[in-house]
């Protein structure tokens, strides 16, 4: 896994980002619960592959956060993934 926050913009990131404006958590950010991306990936997985993508690319190094029961916290609160169509 890569230590290196990638901060590449593209056009899935920008659609996560305004999903994620009202619920207080940002790619990269300051707070400890916020998503530190390490893989550019990361965002098409996040909306092709819905929760189960972005657990699996936890498990694979793409990204972390300080605070990852805080994120959970948020991320239940909110409801910020589909659950994925796949099986």
């Amino acid at each position: 896994m890569s230590n290196v926050v990638d901060d590449t913009h593209n056009a899935y990131r920008t659609k996560l980002e305004r999903f994620l404006a009202d619920k207080h958590i940002a790619f990269n950010g300051n707070n400890p619960w916020d998503i530190k991306v390490y893989n550019p990936n990361l965002y098409k997985r996040m909306l092709t592959e819905g929760s189960i993508g972005f657990g699996e690319a936890y498990m694979d190094g793409w990204w972390d956060c300080d605070q990852l029961d805080g994120f959970r916290t948020v991320d239940l609160q909110s409801k910020i993934l589909p659950a994925s169509d796949k099986k």
